[in-house]
């Protein structure tokens, strides 16, 4: 016995083939052929009655026996004329609603590697402000939310890799995040040296040397934003 949920299902399961099959390009052109056919069934004998009666009777005198169709005929080819219109309504919502959906599952993607990407940089950025600085056990829950933020981009980059619009935005992406796992570790260091109170570690020097990659970390960035925009704006 079928179960109410199961029954759900099927009733799921059917409305998503038909909504295939209205889509479909056979669909439209039945729809089209029901259009055309109503349209005949309705003009064509009184176009003959008029035409060829009009001139074969009154010009030669020759009764062909045409008559006009009855109300049945102009109710059977009105009703073929309204169903092939509102199957192209449908089939223009049903493609236009596909459509959307489609792009909505693309830019999707790229909505979730941007928030990654955006506190990636944001947590990466921040441990820059923080070399010069006496040692906080802020400085070891800093440098976790960084070294998490780069795992989840890469994360989200390694499984969605097949999904992305090219090789070049995958590569763009973990190359940026290697950058940023990489001013995690030069921090990482600058926390064991605040720890030991080392004053043989330049920590203005350190620092100096993570504010030069500043500029290009950034510039990658938008890069990324660039490319996404490009891509989302063609779909």
């Amino acid at each position: 016995m079928t179960t109410k949920n199961g029954r759900k299902e099927l009733y799921s399961i059917f409305l998503i083939w038909l909504k295939i099959r209205v889509r479909s390009p056979i669909s439209n052109w039945l729809s089209k052929a029901a259009f055309i056919l109503g349209a005949m069934v309705v003009s064509t004998p009184l176009i003959e009655q008029l035409v060829f009666t009009a001139i074969l009777k009154k010009i030669f005198g020759i009764d062909i026996g045409i008559s006009v169709p009855d109300v049945k005929a102009y109710i059977a080819g009105s009703f073929l004329i309204t169903a092939a219109m509102a199957h192209n309504l449908l089939f223009v919502k049903l493609n236009q609603q596909h459509a959307e959906n489609q792009r909505n599952i693309k830019t999707s993607i790229y909505k979730e590697i941007w928030v990654l990407i955006d506190d990636m940089i944001d947590s990466t950025v921040r441990l820059t402000n923080l070399y010069c600085t006496e040692y906080k056990e802020a400085d070891d829950s800093y440098a976790t939310t960084c070294e998490d933020a780069i795992i989840k981009a890469l994360e989200h980059a390694r499984k969605n890799r097949p999904f992305y619009f090219s090789e070049d935005f995958y590569k763009m992406v973990t190359n940026l995040s290697t950058t940023c796992l990489s001013q995690a570790a030069s921090f990482r260091e600058c926390i064991t040296m605040k720890k030991k109170d080392n004053h043989d570690y330049s920590f203005y020097l350190a620092q100096e040397s993570i504010n030069s990659e500043y500029r290009e970390l950034i510039l990658n960035y938008d890069k990324i934003c660039d490319e996404i925009r490009s891509y989302i704006s063609a779909i």
